[in-house]
């Protein structure tokens, strides 16, 4: 089963459960992909799949790109 939402931060991928507890509460791809099953990280789990395709992240860096900020650490 197709797990990708598009749009979604490293956080989400393991504690979102529905747009109400995503980062962008905006982004209702979580409730109609996650349904009630779970994080993306327990869904994938549960499926005991032989090959996992992973690209998370891209979008925590690319906010910071957009707005210009710059992390001090």
């Amino acid at each position: 089963q197709n797990l990708g939402i598009p749009a979604i931060y490293s956080y989400d991928a393991s504690h979102a459960t529905s747009t109400a507890t995503a980062m962008d509460p905006t982004n209702l791809f979580f409730d109609i992909v996650l349904r009630t099953g779970g994080s993306q990280i327990h869904q994938a789990v549960v499926q005991n799949p032989d090959v996992v395709t992973l690209w998370i992240g891209i979008n925590d860096i690319f906010l910071g790109v957009i707005n210009g900020a710059v992390d001090k650490e």
